[in-house]
């Protein structure tokens, strides 16, 4: 249900970006910044799963996880002589792609490993009962 409602986000912000008439290259821009947003609220979920199962420690890990990897990453971009261009926005956002990515990879195999994962099944009774007593939380404004 995460990627499902995953792809509707970024097709809604696809959509309205469109019609704000974004370029090519802020579209792939966007595109990222939505992935990015699909990781960052994986990686919660996955995090939540850790402290469920009593992981702490390892929950504690993972919330800086990313921020590390981030500092890292930008760090060496911008002091690392790596290149003797002017630190671009694309860069910093390449690296919290890279930084997302691999945290929730970590608490994915984290999860996989500490929960008896299972084969996931779709039960879809379960998943329309679940979106429609959702629904007026989605639609609040209206």
């Amino acid at each position: 249900m995460k990627v499902l409602l995953g792809v509707v986000y970024i097709m809604v912000t696809f959509i309205m970006a469109l019609t704000l008439g974004y370029t090519a290259d802020r579209l792939k821009l966007l595109a990222l910044l939505g992935f990015n947003q699909f990781l960052t609220s994986l990686i919660l979920y996955l995090r939540s799963n850790i402290s469920g199962l009593l992981l702490f420690k390892t929950d504690s890990f993972l919330s800086v996880l990313d921020r590390l990897l981030m500092i890292l990453f930008c760090g060496v971009l911008l002091w690392g002589h790596v290149t003797d261009v002017p630190f671009r926005i694309e860069w910093f956002v390449y690296s919290q792609t890279a930084a997302y990515l691999a945290t929730a990879l970590a608490a994915l195999l984290i999860v996989i490993k500490k929960a008896n994962f299972r084969k996931p099944s779709w039960n879809w009774p379960f998943f329309l009962m679940i979106m429609k007593q959702s629904f007026p939380l989605l639609c609040w404004p209206c």
